[in-house]
């Protein structure tokens, strides 16, 4: 599932949980947290690639895969620009 559907997945999720809207919810999401909802996945994704990385023997494409990205590239491009927020 590519990341953009994945987001919308969720938040359309969590939102049924609540039974909210989703731009409802994006924007309360956004005022408590002071971060978009898809960058809120994308950061919790990566922290928990930094863990794997840490805690485990596993290859960087297999964190990748674990991770949600579809290759390494895109794994390594938004590790990298994690790093620079």
């Amino acid at each position: 599932m590519p990341i953009t559907e994945m987001v919308n997945y969720l938040l359309a999720k969590v939102a049924g949980a609540f039974n909210i809207s989703e731009p409802y919810l994006s924007s309360m999401f956004k005022q408590s947290m002071g971060i978009n909802f898809s960058s809120y996945v994308g950061s919790v994704r990566i922290d928990k690639a930094k863990e794997m990385l840490k805690q485990t023997n596993m290859s960087v494409g297999d964190i990748a895969k674990a991770t949600g990205y579809y290759s390494a590239n895109s794994f390594c491009r938004a590790f990298k620009k994690s790093d620079r927020s």
